[in-house]
């Protein structure tokens, strides 16, 4: 997943002397239709009837070709659809349940309708911060 612009100025901060903020002690995943980064919409809230995002388990930093990463170690299930309409073609990282800062994103490998009943889910390691390294 990219980092965001907020992510990716802070790193660029803390190289230069500034203070990093706290890390957050827990990461949460939202679903966009359109880039979250740009004039994207949160559905989360229209497949869950409610604003709270739901939290990741991320494992431990592992190497993976010339990348370091980490993934989800646990299944993540967007409970079923409070209504029907929605599209999601994009998953986002966030560092408060609700609100926060956007911390990274990426298009999901295909758009997924969302209809009354359905629900989301992503398989354990699905979910995968890389960080390219040399």
């Amino acid at each position: 997943m990219p980092f965001s612009q907020y992510l990716a100025d802070e790193l660029i901060d803390w190289v230069k002397g500034t203070d990093m903020p706290t890390a957050p002690t827990t990461v949460y995943i939202a679903l966009f239709n359109g880039d979250p980064s740009g004039a994207g919409t949160e559905i989360t809230n229209t497949i869950k009837g409610s604003t709270t995002r739901d939290a990741i388990a991320l494992g431990g930093v592992t190497t993976s070709g010339n990348f370091r990463q980490a993934d989800n170690t646990a299944e993540i299930t967007i409970t079923p659809s409070a209504s029907a309409g929605a599209t999601a073609d994009y998953a986002a990282i966030y560092d408060d349940a609700t609100g926060g800062n956007l911390l990274s994103y990426d298009t999901l490998t295909a758009s997924k309708t969302i209809t009354t009943g359905d629900g989301v889910k992503f398989e354990a390691n699905a979910a995968v911060y890389k960080v390219k390294i040399a």
